[in-house]
């Protein structure tokens, strides 16, 4: 029997993930697990993107919800989005694209992904966000 369970195989973080209107994702600016910037807080990241990726054998259609959690924020964001069942694509790309996040201190950014499937997919995806204060420039 042919498993048709939808599977989340990866997600990362990024600065831009741009959708072309031909459908071909190209993400900008990859981050690993981890992000320094050099200075102090507080800043603002002008964009900040996830991008998931999902098998989806079955071709069903299922809700997304990504909730993104920020180091200093009082609540997380929200969104969701739908995961288009299609005859023709058994996958999918999840985007999410933000602007202006304001980044107040060190920690991590989490993105909290669940698909409303059966059983649901529940999945963590982590970056770490660490400042390193600017050294002096050296008198001569």
């Amino acid at each position: 029997m042919k498993n048709t369970q939808p599977e989340l195989v990866y997600g990362f973080f990024c600065e831009f993930v741009r959708v072309e209107a031909s459908g071909q994702i190209t993400p900008i600016g990859i981050w690993g697990e981890a992000c320094k910037f050099l200075g102090k807080p507080p800043l603002v990241l002008p964009a900040l993107s996830f991008h998931a990726f999902m098998r989806n054998p079955g071709k069903k259609p299922y809700k997304a919800n990504l909730r993104l959690t920020i180091p200093g924020q009082a609540a997380p964001v929200d969104v969701e989005a739908p995961v288009i069942g299609s005859a023709n694509h058994n996958s999918q790309n999840l985007v999410f694209n933000f602007a202006g996040v304001p980044i107040i201190g060190p920690g991590e950014i989490v993105a909290s992904v669940h698909i409303d499937c059966e059983p649901p997919i529940n999945q963590e995806f982590r970056l770490k966000i660490e400042f390193q204060p600017q050294a002096a420039p050296a008198i001569h």
